[in-house]
């Protein structure tokens, strides 16, 4: 059963990593793995965090090291004053470089993809290929500008609810898909929320919207493979972009049935695609 397996990995145990970057406090959920010299960086989507990757990373931390991310004002990690897309661009890349292995590969979910792959196109040694998880096409191919959700000028106030489960009750996966595992939806639901002294609030700060992305379009001088996982049912996947990545030299492939959250509907699918897409960077 695929509500079993989720569980395998979410309960895998792992280190918390903590990294100051820019006077804020980054933390990352790290997997060791002692006889691999590589490490899977994995990042996650707009308004997410690193749980939503805890099935998939447990089980990839079978066969290497895996260190799976919170961008600041997101997850764990602290929030910032001011935030911009090559801030959580430089974020994955100095937390890839701490861990000193030999070899690294990004994986990032929706924005996390756009991130791994401006850092791709760094072109760092050890930066070995770069899996792009459903991330925004018509951004990757410039059919679409992008822009702002909010004014930035406008600070966001933070919304407290007076218990758990009234905030977990209001927990939605953008854009809006079915839940086609209820338990894995919780137990992230769970994980995305904190009790401060107002009440429940979600760990992610709301003032992360007051931008959009300002990179993350594909190159033609990136040496890291490329390689992209669409959903099937996926708003953000069209038949005709096969062309255009074909164009691009960016193998792909496409889960059947599958929706945008990829990690949440499809995890067990997802984790065997990245399996056969990391030998090939291998």
């Amino acid at each position: 059963m695929i509500n079993d397996w989720w569980k395998i990995g979410w309960q895998s145990s792992y280190q918390t990593v903590h990294s100051m970057i820019d006077d804020v406090w980054c933390y990352s959920k790290y997997w060791h793995h002692p006889h691999s010299d590589l490490l899977v960086v994995l990042l996650h989507g707009q308004l997410a965090n690193s749980h939503w990757w805890r099935p998939i990373a447990g089980q990839l931390a079978k066969d290497c090291s895996v260190l799976a991310v919170d961008f600041s004002g997101m997850g764990d990690s602290q929030w910032r004053e001011n935030y911009s897309f090559l801030t959580h661009v430089l974020e994955a890349k100095h937390i890839s470089q701490l861990m000193n292995k030999k070899h690294f590969v990004t994986i990032g979910h929706s924005y996390g993809g756009l991130v791994g792959l401006s850092l791709a196109a760094h072109n760092l040694s050890a930066h070995k290929g770069h899996i792009m998880i459903d991330s925004p096409m018509a951004v990757l191919f410039e059919e679409q500008a992008p822009s702002r959700f909010i004014d930035s000028r406008i600070k966001a106030q933070v919304v407290h609810y007076p218990d758990q489960k009234t905030i977990c009750s209001r927990f939605r996966i953008i854009p809006p898909q079915p839940i086609l595992i209820p338990s894995l939806a919780e137990a992230v639901a769970l994980e995305s929320v904190i009790l401060d002294e107002k009440g429940w609030r979600w760990k992610f700060d709301p003032n992360v919207l007051a931008f959009m992305h300002t990179g993350g379009r594909l190159a033609t001088d990136v040496k890291p493979i490329l390689s992209y996982i669409a959903g099937g049912e996926s708003v953000f996947w069209k038949g005709s972009y096969a062309m255009l990545l074909d164009k691009h030299q960016v193998a792909y492939q496409v889960i059947p049935k599958a929706h945008h959250a990829l990690l949440l509907d499809a995890p067990e699918a997802l984790y065997q695609t990245i399996q056969q897409q990391l030998q090939v960077f291998q």
